[in-house]
């Protein structure tokens, strides 16, 4: 998927796709995506895409959903963080677990390098979810570094 192609972040659909991703009905975002697929490479003004938006809101299926329709994971905003960075940050452990599960097939050191990538805070997903406390995803992050 292309993060070049251009949306302006202030289009009314944007902010109307981007509220149906973190409201999570999964049957609207498919409708909205049918009707605009633009909507797939849009952005906000701090650089997050629908799947940030999703991750900081939990919704999983709509995790699910986006990678589905080729969105990246990796997509990396404004402040340098991907949808994990926002998702660990936010304490938002099923975006988390969907992240996981719909993204990656573990092989030799994988994991590790995906949970190595920093922000421009030089933050890893874990230290989002340890600066806020959230021990849960910090366990998860840390079982599948071992």
């Amino acid at each position: 998927m292309s993060e070049s192609f251009a949306i302006d972040p202030s289009s009314p659909h944007v902010s109307i796709f981007f509220k149906l991703c973190r409201q999570g009905s999964i049957e609207s975002v498919h409708s909205y995506i049918l009707e605009h697929p633009e909507m797939l490479f849009a952005r906000d003004q701090r650089g997050n895409t629908a799947m940030h938006h999703a991750a900081a809101c939990n919704r999983n299926y709509v995790v699910d959903l986006l990678v589905a329709y080729g969105q990246s994971t990796q997509i990396k905003n404004h402040s340098g963080s991907t949808a994990l960075h926002i998702a660990c940050y936010r304490g938002a452990i099923n975006a988390v677990q969907a992240i996981f599960a719909e993204r990656f097939i573990y092989w030799e050191g994988r994991y590790a390098a995906f949970l190595s990538e920093r922000n421009h805070r030089s933050w890893t997903p874990m230290r989002c979810a340890a600066e806020k406390g959230h021990n849960n995803i910090v366990n998860f992050l840390y079982h599948r570094t071992i």
